[in-house]
């Protein structure tokens, strides 16, 4: 089973597209809360790294991939854990920027009353590829322009 406890897309104005956060009550694992304290310079290594279009680095329990797709800008952040095979992960990534893709010009080339409905239906095609049970707390935030 793939263990992603949270994902973050930010388009290239550094904007949320999709977040989503797994926490557990009552867990010691701060490993979440701690990625959204390390966003901002996250965001800065992404933006200012032209050579590479993704990275790995570990916290104490998790592993992180930080990738930017080249042509959209569009920048992926997932957090997994450390016992997760990274090339599976780099698929999810793909799959990610699949669906970003194939909305992303819409989205900019629309009016503001379109880029509902579109981010809607990004969000449902993310939460599909991650697995998001309906039940589970989640957080997802979806820009209004």
């Amino acid at each position: 089973m793939i263990n992603i406890k949270g994902v973050w897309i930010l388009d290239r104005e550094g904007s949320f597209i999709f977040n989503f956060e797994r926490f557990i009550q009552g867990s010691e694992e701060y490993d979440a809360m701690l990625l959204s304290n390390l966003m901002p310079p996250i965001i800065k290594f992404a933006k200012n790294n032209q050579q590479k279009e993704l990275d790995f680095f570990e916290t104490d329990n998790d592993r992180v991939l930080v990738s930017i797709d080249n042509t959209s800008r569009i920048l992926y952040i997932l957090l997994y854990d450390k016992n997760f095979d990274d090339q599976s992960v780099i698929e999810i990534r793909n799959r990610l920027n699949e669906v970003c893709a194939k909305y992303y010009k819409n989205y900019y080339d629309s009016q503001d009353e379109n880029r509902k409905t579109i981010l809607s239906s990004i969000k449902k095609e993310i939460e599909r590829i991650i697995k998001i049970d309906p039940n589970q707390s989640i957080n997802n935030i979806l820009k209004d322009i």
